[in-house]
């Protein structure tokens, strides 16, 4: 620190230019860290909330069971087919189970699954990701779960998936996102501020190297002239004399000396 202190004022310039871009690269990266962490928080609030709507559905057929105007029975089965219907964001779909049993009551894309044992489903890391989440929907009413799902095309990613407890029915309804869907939104919004990011830190930095240039060169040069001066080498043009500024203030100091050396000079 001290050598930087005291190091030339070219240097100091320069070495401030380049702070200035480690913090101002710094911001930027915590704001994406901050748009990263509030996506993430957002997919999960859209999930909570897609949720809620569902089981908003399965309480309206239970209210008319309870009105009287079905059998338990049929209300069951019609509140299972109209979920099983329901989509959002073009293909997403929700998924029951039997929260105390754990038995997959409706699955829509894998119908072959139902009736078969949740509890003993595992990802590929051995996390029974099923077991946990209907554990919180027995014990809190609703919940989050994360783990390794094997899509369809190939390949595994992270998901996340949210249920909630319909407690008449013991009925799980849940659905859940892969991250790889707030990624792509996370990197082409890091894509699109980065651009502009990186446009603004060249204009500033581009600035800032002219202003320090203008700096330092001309303090350079006059103190090259000032040495000189001290030297009796009075034959010196001061530059920067005409200036307005500071550097120009001192142009003009160093000016006088010269003039005063000369006429002494002179004089002997």
């Amino acid at each position: 620190m001290l050598r930087f202190l005291t190091a030339s004022l070219s240097r100091r310039l320069y070495g401030l230019l380049a702070l200035f871009a480690m913090g101002f690269f710094a911001v930027v990266g915590y704001q994406l860290y901050d748009l990263k962490t509030n996506l993430d928080a957002f997919k999960r609030t859209e999930l909570q909330s897609v949720v809620q709507a569902a089981t908003s559905v399965v309480q309206s057929y239970y209210d008319r069971f309870q009105a009287g105007e079905m059998t338990e029975d049929e209300a069951k089965v019609q509140a299972l087919d109209a979920v099983r219907a329901m989509r959002y964001q073009g293909k997403e779909y929700f998924f029951i189970d039997d929260y105390n049993s754990m038995i997959l009551i409706m699955h829509p894309t894998k119908p072959e699954k139902q009736g078969g044992d949740r509890s003993v489903e595992a990802d590929s890391r051995g996390k029974f990701y099923l077991q946990d989440l209907l554990g919180k929907v027995r014990a809190d009413g609703a919940g989050f779960e994360t783990y390794l799902f094997k899509k369809p095309e190939g390949g595994e990613a992270d998901k996340v998936s949210y249920a909630q407890g319909f407690a008449p029915w013991g009925w799980s309804i849940a659905s859940g996102v892969l991250f790889t869907q707030v990624d792509e939104i996370f990197w082409q919004a890091a894509a699109k501020g980065g651009a502009m990011t990186a446009i603004i830190a060249l204009v500033i930095l581009f600035a800032g190297v002219l202003i320090a240039r203008s700096i330092a060169r001309p303090m350079v040069r006059l103190n090259r002239t000032m040495l000189r001066v001290a030297d009796g080498e009075y034959g010196q043009v001061v530059e920067g004399t005409k200036r307005p500024d500071e550097i120009g203030g001192m142009a003009r100091a160093v000016e006088v000396f010269r003039e005063n050396g000369l006429r002494v000079a002179e004089m002997t």
